[in-house]
């Protein structure tokens, strides 16, 4: 009886290992994954602002030229 005890601890003792390495496998994974989604996600919507920001940048910088006169802010 000893010995099939002694078979039955090490199957489950080997059966939960293989289940936790593949768990943190599997995790790791999701995770790598996860994390390249959402830097692409990011770098989308960082392309649509600048899009978006480039023609006001552009005509804010040419306005700003185009007056001859400094900007005096906070004197009365």
């Amino acid at each position: 009886m000893n010995g099939r005890t002694s078979l039955v601890r090490r199957l489950v003792v080997a059966l939960s290992t293989v289940m936790v390495v593949y768990g943190l496998v599997a995790a790791i994974a999701g995770g790598i994954t996860l994390h390249r989604e959402i830097n692409e996600a990011m770098d989308v919507a960082m392309r649509e602002a600048a899009r978006r920001l480039l023609p006001v940048v552009v005509a804010d910088l040419i306005g700003k030229e185009a007056q001859a006169a400094p900007r005096v802010f906070g004197s009365r």
